[in-house]
């Protein structure tokens, strides 16, 4: 891992561990993985673990979808599902309006929310009612 790479994971963690205590619910543990699980990260539910890929050459950029795919960025869309999980936001949730390319489902589309959120909150007012970051 490069040392961007490493001071990017640790400016994750801390952000998981603050959203997590200002919200009062369990904190997600943070991983990297050598494996690309899906493209880029993965949460998984039953351990509250949320996985990263990172390679030296794991890109910030998809080159593909044109979405932001950085650490710090994966990170805040895995954390989605992880405030889904423990708030049950979905309820919620203004469904109906896509905004990003990869929103397959109302979870996809609630972690792709969060992670603008978190990345660019004046975006998602309405969630500042439900999530403190």
């Amino acid at each position: 891992m490069k040392e961007e790479q490493r001071e990017a994971f640790k400016r994750s963690k801390a952000l998981v561990t603050r959203t997590c205590e200002l919200n009062g619910i369990a904190r997600a543990v943070v991983q990297t993985t050598p494996i690309a699980y899906g493209l880029y990260g993965l949460y998984l539910r039953a351990e509250k673990l949320i996985l990263v890929h990172v390679t030296p050459r794991t890109p910030s950029v998809c080159t593909e979808c044109r979405e932001d795919v950085s650490l710090e960025s994966t990170v805040a869309h895995e954390l989605g599902h992880h405030l889904d999980e423990e708030l049950f936001l979905r309820r919620s949730f203004p469904c109906g309006e896509r905004v990003f390319n990869y929103e397959p489902n109302a979870g996809e589309a609630l972690a792709e929310s969060i992670r603008l959120f978190i990345i660019a909150p004046e975006r998602f007012q309405w969630l500042n009612k439900r999530i403190r970051v």
